[in-house]
């Protein structure tokens, strides 16, 4: 049968933050290296929630838009667990899916908290040369904690 690897010698709590702890695309590669893999994702109680109950939309909506990469369970489980809109005492009928925050329906039209920009609009700033390198790499690096 096959086994985690190196995994498996830790405890199933340690393992169990190391899966809960994995941003989405990453958990779903993971769950699908093996069955241990899958069983071990499967016994994650953020898992359920967000797979059994109204958290489907959630997750195949960070997978779906790409900002998979950059969610986990833990924030989709916030944010279907919480009622307000992030940036006012209102009822936070949506879900913000590029930072996974609840808001409401008049704070998603004016606050700018939640403006989404084309990224033809921003990619090319005036006065770089686009035959000049530039520089890429993981978001995820450049957050200051």
């Amino acid at each position: 049968s096959a086994t985690l690897g190196s995994l498996e010698r830790l405890p199933l709590e340690i393992k169990s933050l190391v899966a809960v702890n994995m941003d989405l695309v990453s958990l779903v590669r993971f769950m699908h290296t093996n069955r241990s893999a899958w069983a071990l994702v499967q016994q994650l109680p953020e898992f359920r929630l967000v797979t059994e109950f109204a958290g489907t939309s959630a997750f195949l909506g960070a997978l779906v838009t790409g900002v998979s990469h950059f969610v986990t369970l833990p924030q989709i489980q916030a944010a279907l667990t919480t009622y307000q809109c992030t940036t006012c005492p209102n009822f936070g009928e949506l879900v913000f899916l590029p930072t996974m925050e609840r808001c409401c329906g008049d704070c998603l039209r004016e606050c700018g908290n939640f403006e989404v920009r084309d990224i033809s609009l921003i990619s090319r700033p005036p006065g770089i040369n686009p035959r000049k390198p530039v520089l890429t790499g993981d978001p995820a690096v450049f957050v200051q904690p």
